[in-house]
């Protein structure tokens, strides 16, 4: 059997209690070969001094390294499903009479973009401040998301940014904002543009995929800013009325200007 990290054939390989992969005598250890649950190696007393560290100084971010911020092949699988899933629901939102194959394409592969960066914002902040995060596939979720393709009713939820560890409440609302805020970002810099676009008088149907772009991402960012469940809106409000406010004001902001415009 060959090595996972080097590649080097082993009679008798080493198998990762953490990751369960299999290494030679050089790698067997979970920091030799960037085992992706290292994090489940530190000892207990490790880990609490961790966690107290990040309480008493929540404004002090790990230091990142091209390992942490690695996508492995298992988590970039997850990514591929939910991002098929995203790309179903979004086939079935846009007029493609109106926009033409091209353009409905064009939609479509905003819409998944927007999903990305949503969720990698969410699992790059997380490592920005010292925790493992992974996207993972939720069963429940990518099921309702799969069929609310074919009904009108659109659910987009195929998975979430799984934290592990034990971030303090400041931290736990970064992480959660940060999703959202990519959504308002971009709905902010697509309706400007699709604005400038009518005021120039470009080409009708780039100008229909733009403001679509910019009324979906308004909507997710609405959407997930909202108080309730699982979503990032009661996750950021557990934390600082006014920090949730600063951020819902914006995106329900935009999702008025898509309504009536």
């Amino acid at each position: 059997m060959r090595c996972e990290k080097c590649g080097r054939e082993e009679v008798l390989p080493f198998r990762c209690a953490y990751c369960g992969r299999y290494h030679c005598a050089e790698h067997r250890l979970p920091e030799a070969h960037d085992c992706e649950f290292l994090h489940q190696a530190r000892s207990p007393v490790e880990i609490k001094a961790m966690e107290e560290r990040s309480q008493s100084a929540p404004l002090v971010k790990a230091r990142l390294s091209s390992t942490s911020l690695r996508i492995s092949s298992s988590e970039a699988l997850h990514l591929s499903v939910g991002a098929l899933l995203v790309a179903g629901v979004g086939a079935t939102l846009f007029d493609l009479g109106r926009l033409g194959p091209v353009f409905a394409a064009a939609a479509v592969v905003a819409f998944v973009f927007s999903f990305l960066v949503h969720e990698l914002a969410h699992k790059f902040v997380a490592i920005g401040h010292g925790y493992l995060a992974v996207f993972r596939v939720s069963p429940i979720g990518a099921l309702i998301t799969a069929i609310s393709i074919l009904s009108p009713f659109k659910v987009i939820a195929p998975g979430a940014v799984n934290i592990f560890g034990a971030p303090n409440s400041r931290t736990f609302a970064k992480v959660a904002a940060v999703g959202p805020l990519t959504n308002t970002l971009i709905s902010s810099v697509t309706f400007a543009l699709g604005f400038g676009l009518t005021a120039l008088g470009a080409e009708p149907r780039l100008i229909h995929l733009t403001l679509t772009v910019a009324r979906i991402n308004a909507l997710l960012a609405f959407f997930n800013l909202l108080p309730f469940g699982p979503l990032d809106g009661l996750k950021v409000l557990s934390y600082s009325r006014s920090e949730w406010l600063k951020h819902f004001s914006p995106a329900l902001a935009l999702f008025l200007i898509g309504f009536f415009t």
